[in-house]
């Protein structure tokens, strides 16, 4: 059985509130930057390299009314 509480669900998207990394909290914008899930790169006899890009996602008050209220509400029960 799947705990949809687990879920942060906003238009179009859910993400698993597991993968958020941080949310910046700015004047009418919530930047929610998600943990990347897979890595890039190289390694051979020691050297190498390894990338990975995180995902964000912006919820604009302006633009995205329900989100906004969504992620403000979710980060008010964290209180």
């Amino acid at each position: 059985m799947c705990n949809m509480t687990s879920f942060l669900k906003l238009q179009g998207v859910l993400l698993n509130k597991r993968n958020i990394q941080r949310v910046e909290i700015l004047p009418d914008l919530y930047r929610i930057v998600i943990t990347p899930h897979t890595t890039t790169g190289w390694a051979a006899f020691g050297a190498g390299f390894m990338s990975s890009h995180n995902t964000r996602y912006e919820v604009r008050k302006d633009m995205h009314k329900q989100d906004y209220q969504t992620v403000s509400d979710w980060i008010k029960s964290l209180y």
